[in-house]
């Protein structure tokens, strides 16, 4: 803990010396930065007996330059009780101080969790009635599951309007089924290995007893819908097996959509549907930490004279002309590769697996002869040509160096005449 941190907290561990053992709240008054900060269970009344502090530890945490934040647990000794009763408390508190010209001031105190007092216990079964309701509120759809005496529950009409199908599980294996076979998507399969029995026995060693993830499953009207299942395991005391098993699905199809909309956006070029420039260095920085022993061709593709085409036919026809082109650009490259655009009229070609120069050329070849097209507009024409600088690279080559050689490309083909390319192997 460093210099300021030490004296913070000594001068917290003086405030609750203060008021716990001296009865000064005058202290406390005193040092607060103004009247109007909070002050949370600080109540004379409660410690009007004698105390003393037989443990204190804390811990600070700084906010800002000035604002610090001191988390203190003090261990109490009634020196006044003689009875049997016991007589040692905890207690929890938060101080939040203020450097003010070199001295400490309270910001706010909150002290909370202390076992001074008892509280009646909730009989069980009411306590199980609030927690259900609590859950009601929260969830869409709720499953519990008693497996060691193959108890089953939950609500067929609240699955219907969550899924819009009519289904009537009598036991867990049935709905487990169903969901593999009937409802969750392919691709989200995965998830339920939450329920195999070596899993089940880790969690429940490990105490990681709550689970949640989102994923889709069949809607009859909507096709697929995205959930959130939150599962929630319940071990018996001595936790040797499960007592209860909560299943909770939540529709949060809206509020996914909008999230995965936003990180489509996010990610891809408003104008043409292709990524952007920043994510396309991300894919392909990740291929490179993946694959150390690959090859391909990483190509630069320039629109000749996209200037002129915007002067003649104007930039409502230049913004559709760059939709064409990124079009024509997606058919004419594989599935797995990587096509971004990173300028106004600049492309990146990011091709996987290409081993000799013969391949590669073919492809560069392949790729321009397919975005080549005419374009006539009011008895204007234009021939949209383009030049690209190329390098076939290896995984272990310097991925800066791949960039500015195939810069240094693209340069050398617009030089000679554009409506070309220029390769370099490394």
């Amino acid at each position: 803990m460093d210099e300021m941190k030490e004296l913070v907290a000594k001068f917290v561990t003086g405030v609750y010396k203060e008021y716990f053992v001296n009865k000064n709240d005058e202290y406390i008054m005193k040092n607060l930065i103004s009247y109007d900060v909070s002050l949370f269970g600080l109540e004379a009344a409660q410690w009007i007996e004698n105390f003393k502090i037989i443990s204190e530890y804390s811990q600070v945490d700084q906010f800002s330059d000035d604002i610090y934040c001191v988390t203190t647990r003090i261990g109490l000794k009634n020196t006044s009780e003689i009875s049997e009763i016991r007589s040692e408390y905890r207690i929890d508190a938060t101080t939040l101080c203020k450097n003010v010209d070199g001295a400490f001031k309270i910001c706010a105190i909150h002290v909370s969790g202390t076992d001074k007092f008892t509280f009646d216990k909730i009989p069980d079964e009411v306590s199980d009635l609030i927690y259900k309701t609590v859950l009601d509120f929260t969830y869409d759809v709720i499953f519990e599951c008693d497996p060691m005496n193959n108890i089953f529950k939950y609500d067929p009409e609240k699955y219907k309007e969550l899924f819009e199908v009519d289904t009537y599980f009598v036991s867990a294996d049935q709905w487990f089924w169903h969901m593999c076979t009937e409802s969750l998507h392919p691709d989200d399969t995965e998830y339920l290995d939450i329920f195999r029995n070596n899993d089940i026995g880790k969690r429940i060693h490990n105490k990681k007893y709550v689970i949640n993830c989102d994923i889709r499953i069949r809607n009859s009207v909507k096709g697929y819908i995205w959930v959130r299942m939150v599962v929630v395991f319940i071990p018996n005391k001595s936790r040797s097996n499960l007592h209860k098993i909560f299943v909770m699905f939540k529709n949060i199809d809206d509020e996914k959509l909008k999230d995965l909309d936003y990180i489509t956006k996010s990610r891809t070029d408003y104008l043409t549907g292709l990524y952007n420039r920043e994510y396309t260095k991300v894919l392909i920085d990740e291929y490179f930490e993946k694959n150390k022993n690959g090859s391909g061709v990483f190509c630069i593709v320039d629109i000749d004279d996209f200037k002129n085409v915007n002067d003649t036919f104007g930039h409502i026809t230049g913004d559709e002309l760059l939709r064409e082109i990124a079009k024509r650009l997606n058919n004419a490259i594989g599935n797995n590769d990587i096509i971004g655009r990173i300028g106004g009229d600049e492309f990146v070609v990011f091709m996987k697996n290409i081993e000799n120069e013969e391949t590669a050329k073919s492809k560069i070849e392949h790729i321009l002869s397919s975005m080549q097209f005419e374009h006539s507009e009011q008895n204007n024409l234009s021939c949209i040509r383009f030049s690209a600088g190329a390098v076939l690279y290896n995984t272990d080559s310097d991925r800066s160096r791949i960039h500015e050689t195939a810069d240094h490309n693209l340069y050398e083909a617009k030089r000679v005449g554009k409506n070309t390319y220029r390769l370099t192997v490394l």
